[in-house]
């Protein structure tokens, strides 16, 4: 199969990625979950001159082994011969020899030479990092041109099914133009693990139990590779600067003749529809509700609450009409990014927390409000973020309960009061900047260079301060100071208060719509305002704050 691929260029924010990957990937093998032994040994009777000793290819097998071990936690042994030979008369760059005595080893055999020249192979010395890739791609089952995915598949179709983890090496890495012997080896590895004959039918059928109880199989292709092009198990990784790691199909698929029934995914994406319940195996790809090590994604448009207890992810994805509600007293921490919602695709997510008792808890490092919402449903719950909170112009951050950053708050959005759990009061919402955080609250972003055209500006996003800020439904508490002057859009409705506990700037426009009653004013009240902006009025409104004044309009 030939691919072209464009040349990638290094930049800045490339080097960043690639450092994360390299954290990333240290993350992923320290997993205390492993349940196989991969044991290696090496056979020197034909080491080349550039490995004499074997330890460059020995290095490169360890950490091909320490991928399937995160992967598979059956806990099982087995023992492999690794070693070079000249193959180039086989016209193969790598095999797999089975073993026919039992107990005796699987050898694994790299070739040293092909078309009678000798094999330009990068030899990683960093191969739990990706540094000389990017970016890593991760396809789905969604991504294929539906007659390839007929043809690679049996069963029903699975959207969210990852059938491919690839990367390319960047323009000014070693490994552009070479062949990745880390691809090779873990694909030979595959075989060794199971996909080397398919007994009963010509696919290698995963375990329904871990597809959400669906009959799904992988198809064989000639040589036990897989039919799917985009599989590590697929000879599409014999093409020069190409990099794939194990995806969900090329794990899945090792049940059939490895008899392996527990594995460990990357990326869990949540299959739904069987309950609602987070920690239903069936509700996963994968055959397990994702831990601390997992990233976790909700996109299948399904309802999955979490009652009781503490769950831990690495990142959460909540998108494409997905909601993920937390109950009780419940804690639900990501330890890197929550994400909901992708503006850019159009889509969005929900994330609830609470219920109507309990003191609820959703934690997480970052927080990237997209499209959609983040909603606290009781008076008790809290949302903590330890870095930055972005809310974008589709995003929502509503309800009744306390909101604490540690980053600063960013938004570009809507941070709405109130919430209809709480019939009548709506509740008080809370925002908090705590240690050095910040409360930007009519958000604003920075200019967007485009190094290919020019500086270009989106209306309302770039520049512009548009945030909203609304007490109709419930009470908002500003406890702590704001990053600058406030130049979004606030409204009270009626009945309603709007309380800055510190002294700030106004400049942008003020909503106040009261009732016909005292009781039912439109609140502005707290700290001094340095009031410069556009007030608006319907029914009864009070300030009742210190004002200095440079205009009313």
């Amino acid at each position: 199969m030939t691919k072209s691929h464009p040349a990638a260029r290094r930049t800045l924010s490339v080097q960043i990625a690639c450092a994360l990957a390299a954290g990333l990937f240290a993350i992923l093998l320290a997993s205390p979950a492993r349940g196989i032994t991969i044991d290696l040994s090496y056979d020197e009777d034909d080491s080349p001159s550039f490995d004499p000793n074997g330890t460059r290819l020995m290095a490169i097998a360890r950490a091909a082994a320490d991928y399937w071990e995160w992967h598979i936690l059956d806990d099982e042994e087995i023992h492999l011969d690794i070693s070079w030979d000249n193959l180039d008369g086989e016209n193969r760059k790598a095999k797999y020899v089975p073993s026919y005595v039992p107990l005796d080893s699987i050898d694994i055999v790299l070739s040293t030479h092909a078309d009678g020249a000798t094999i330009p192979w990068f030899f990683d010395n960093t191969p739990y990092a990706n540094e000389e890739f990017y970016p890593l791609n991760h396809l789905l089952h969604r991504d294929l041109n539906q007659t390839h995915a007929d043809a690679a598949f049996a069963g029903p179709n699975v959207p969210l099914l990852e059938v491919g983890v690839e990367a390319f090496a960047l323009a000014d890495s070693p490994a552009r133009g070479s062949y990745d012997l880390l691809s090779f080896i873990m694909h030979e590895f595959g075989h060794a693990l199971g996909m080397n004959f398919s007994a009963t039918d010509d696919d290698y059928d995963f375990d329904s139990a871990d597809i959400g109880g669906l009959d799904v199989g992988a198809f064989e292709a000639e040589g036990y590779e897989l039919v799917l092009n985009t599989a590590l198990m697929n000879d599409t990784i014999n093409y020069p600067g190409l990099r794939r790691f194990p995806s969900a199909t090329d794990i899945l698929a090792t049940h059939d003749q490895g008899g392996f029934t527990n594995f460990n995914l990357r990326r869990i994406d949540l299959f739904g529809g069987h309950s609602e319940d987070w920690h239903d195996t069936l509700n996963w790809i994968g055959g397990k509700a994702p831990e601390w090590y997992n990233d976790a994604f909700a996109r299948s448009g399904e309802t999955v609450r979490i009652e009781t207890g503490l769950v831990e992810v690495r990142s959460l994805l909540v998108d494409e009409s997905s909601k993920v509600y937390t109950a009780g007293n419940s804690h639900l921490k990501v330890i890197h990014e929550l994400r909901v919602g992708n503006a850019a695709q159009g889509t969005s997510g929900e994330v609830h927390v609470g219920n109507f008792s309990g003191t609820p808890w959703l934690e997480a490092e970052s927080l990237k409000l997209d499209k959609g919402l983040v909603h606290l449903t009781s008076q008790g719950s809290t949302l903590l973020v330890h870095g930055a909170a972005r809310i974008s112009s589709g995003g929502t951050l509503m309800g009744a309960g306390t909101v604490e950053v540690q980053g600063e708050l960013n938004n570009d959005g809507e941070i709405s009061a109130g919430t209809f759990f709480l019939f009548g009061s709506g509740g008080d919402l809370l925002l908090r900047a705590i240690d050095n955080g910040k409360l930007d609250l009519d958000g604003g972003q920075e200019p967007i260079l485009d190094p290919g055209v020019s500086a270009f500006v989106l209306p309302g996003q770039v520049n512009d301060e548009y945030g909203r800020i609304t007490a109709v439904s419930g009470n908002l508490r500003v406890l702590s100071p704001l990053a600058d002057a406030f130049n979004g859009t606030a409204t009270i409705g009626r009945g309603r208060m709007m309380n800055f506990y510190q002294p700030w700037s106004f400049g942008g426009n003020l909503a106040m719509r009261g009732g016909t009653t005292a009781a039912e004013a439109a609140l502005l009240t707290g700290a001094e305002i340095l009031f410069g902006g556009t007030t608006t009025v319907q029914g009864i409104a009070t300030i009742d704050a210190p004002l200095v004044t440079t205009q009313v309009t």
